[in-house]
């Protein structure tokens, strides 16, 4: 859920990257320690597509992110329809 993601960076500062909207992605706590601590690398273009690669080096995803609510998620009471009685 994004409500559990946190804005990583995607090139770490250390290594000269920006704390800027275009230098970061959400990620969960899972796949933070994947990149953190697992040795996996994440990239995005410029037109914010991410891919992840394994610390093999093989490439495990390449898509868009997406930008809609999980279907396990309720809609907000305030954009529910009414019910009709």
């Amino acid at each position: 859920m994004i409500d559990d993601c946190r804005m990583d960076d995607i090139e770490f500062f250390r290594n000269g990257g920006t704390t800027a909207i275009n230098n970061m992605l959400p990620l969960c706590e899972k796949h933070h320690h994947l990149v953190h601590e697992g040795g996996w690398r994440l990239t995005m273009t410029t037109d914010r597509i991410p891919t992840w690669q394994r610390p093999d080096g093989t490439i495990w995803r390449t898509e868009p992110t997406i930008n809609r609510r999980p279907s396990h998620r309720p809609e907000p009471a305030e954009q529910r329809q009414p019910a009709l009685c």
